[in-house]
């Protein structure tokens, strides 16, 4: 019987590896906001800067948090009522959106004290994590999830309702002061762009560039042009 040359069995070999593809390596994943509102944020908006209407125990934010001060000689809490009682005419709190940390916790705490008043079990790791002990900044009441459904249907009155510019319902300009903002974060130098990943195809939202480092200023640049977007310069 013939037999076939070694040499030619071992480059017939070597022609077949070199024709096979090398397998692909995993994907590269996308960095993603957490909840939100932006890194270190508690009560910032959400993960890809979509508005924050279904936070119903939303922490307030701690003491890194930036804020707007109110117009001298307003109250720093913003007359926040007594945890419990509704705001006069039974309307609910409204946030601002050149609020303070202070005025945020103030809200926050005063829906967050309801909750617990009504059945909530208080969350003390969240606590201790929003606000380190010793640290500078507003104390922080949060509650753990669930909440009790008789908890939060006797504390709709307290529940901070979002800023209006912030809000695509009440802001006919929705649109169009959210891609300024975001536009002005790619101009500090944040590394975001626009993305449909906001639960709502109707809505533009914004996430990380992928294996984009973050900047430690981020939440600042982040309010900032917020605020330059929807309600003017700061």
């Amino acid at each position: 019987m013939r037999r076939t040359p070694l040499l030619l069995v071992l480059a017939v070999a070597a022609l077949l590896a070199a024709c096979t593809p090398a397998p692909s390596g995993p994907p590269v994943a996308s960095l993603r906001a957490p909840s939100g509102a932006a890194p270190s944020l508690p009560a910032s908006p959400p993960p890809t800067g979509a508005p924050d209407a279904g936070a119903d125990t939303a922490p307030p934010p701690d003491s890194s948090s930036p804020g707007g001060v109110p117009p001298s000689g307003e109250d720093p809490t913003g007359g926040v009522p007594p945890a419990g009682d509704a705001p006069a005419g039974g309307a609910q709190p409204q946030r601002r959106l050149d609020d303070s940390p202070e005025r945020e916790a103030a809200l926050w705490n005063a829906y967050h004290q309801c909750l617990l008043d009504h059945g909530a079990q208080r969350n003390t790791a969240r606590e201790a994590a929003a606000a380190p002990a010793g640290a500078p900044g507003p104390e922080i009441i949060s509650v753990l999830d669930p909440v009790p459904a008789e908890a939060e249907a006797a504390c709709t009155h307290a529940f901070p309702l979002m800023p209006p510019e912030l809000d695509p319902d009440r802001n006919p300009h929705y649109r169009d002061d959210f891609l300024a903002q975001v536009a002005c974060m790619q101009d500090r130098g944040a590394p975001v762009h626009l993305t449909k990943d906001s639960g709502d195809p109707t809505l533009p939202s914004w996430t990380y560039d992928d294996g984009a480092q973050v900047p430690a200023d981020l939440a600042q640049i982040e309010h900032d042009c917020e605020l330059e977007a929807f309600g003017g310069t700061p």
